[in-house]
């Protein structure tokens, strides 16, 4: 939201910007740690090695996909925002 106003002229918009995001860059380094050592570690007890075997296999297809899926996605948006130009 205030990315859309900042680009309609709202400057004060930019600090909003700043604001959140050095919220996000204090918040996020601690809620993946927080996330792998307390929480994705512990809960691997529960799994059969097969199982976690699976996981990561799928783990590992969903993201060598992903980046594509990624530019794919902005290629598509470009293309459909270059129609009629």
């Amino acid at each position: 939201d205030a990315n859309d106003r900042y680009g309609k002229g709202d400057q004060e918009a930019l600090y909003e910007t700043f604001h959140y995001l050095r919220l996000l860059v204090d918040f996020y380094p601690k809620h993946i740690q927080k996330e792998d050592k307390r929480f994705f570690l512990p809960a691997m007890d529960y799994f059969s090695e097969k199982e976690k075997d699976a996981m990561l296999k799928e783990g590992y297809e969903f993201d060598s996909t992903l980046i594509h899926k990624e530019y794919a996605d902005m290629v598509s948006a470009w293309e459909k925002s270059m129609k009629g130009v």
